[in-house]
């Protein structure tokens, strides 16, 4: 389910669940995405990360136990690595996120969307 880009991502999710409560259940969204465990992750150097296989078949997010919005954040940033295909892991069949990582995410969206706080 590559969607290509994460605006055509969104809009693949809004299609499929038009009545997306919000905030956004992303645990329960994420179980039914192919989604198998949400699982804590206990590192300085890393928020968050994803372990897949080549096809995506399942997948198993790894989030820092921070604060509710941040860990929601990490945990919606892992999915979408999981849902974009096009997205090359680190390192086979993994994606670990820095906080710099995140961070160039939120600035860009903030860019294109002023809205976004």
């Amino acid at each position: 389910m590559d969607a290509g880009s994460p605006e055509a991502l969104v809009k693949r999710i809004l299609k499929a669940e038009p009545n997306l409560p919000v905030p956004v259940p992303i645990q329960e969204l994420c179980a039914r995405l192919g989604i198998r465990r949400i699982e804590d992750i206990d590192s300085d150097e890393f928020e968050g990360g994803l372990v897949t296989d080549a096809k995506r078949s399942d997948g198993t997010i790894l989030a820092k136990r921070v604060g509710e919005p941040r860990r929601r954040f990490t945990i919606a940033h892992e999915l979408g690595h999981f849902l974009m295909a096009h997205h090359v892991p680190d390192q086979p069949g993994r994606f670990l996120c820095k906080n710099s990582d995140l961070l160039c995410v939120c600035q860009a969206t903030r860019q294109t969307d002023p809205l976004t706080p």
